[in-house]
């Protein structure tokens, strides 16, 4: 995160402190919903992130997915098995990675 622009960093921690907010005041049930096929609290938490912390977005959610998109790209075209665990916030949305994989050109 150190090479996150500051105002994306500072857009992070208020991010994070309204996760928290919402947890106390209870509004964060279903977050665990993807468990059963359910991201609507997810798909929330993006446009969340999109709407109040548009620095923060577009670090997160365009440019990292972009850069994951494109290095699965890589690996899928170099072959072989491959591992990559990504949490639930980077598949979902316009910018999501699926979205992301979708629009990259493989080498010809």
């Amino acid at each position: 995160m150190a090479a996150m622009p500051d105002a994306a960093q500072s857009q992070y921690i208020r991010f994070l402190l309204d996760f928290l907010d919402d947890q106390t005041a209870g509004r964060n049930r279903g977050e665990f919903g993807w468990i059963h096929g359910d991201t609507t609290a997810g798909e929330g938490a993006v446009e969340r992130m999109r709407t109040r912390t548009p620095d923060l977005y577009r670090f997160m959610q365009v440019q990292r997915n972009t850069w994951w998109a494109q290095t699965i790209e890589r690996l899928l075209t170099a072959g072989g098995t491959h591992f990559i665990g990504i949490g639930q916030m980077h598949l979902l949305g316009p910018d999501g990675i699926p979205a992301q994989l979708r629009s990259v050109k493989s080498p010809s």
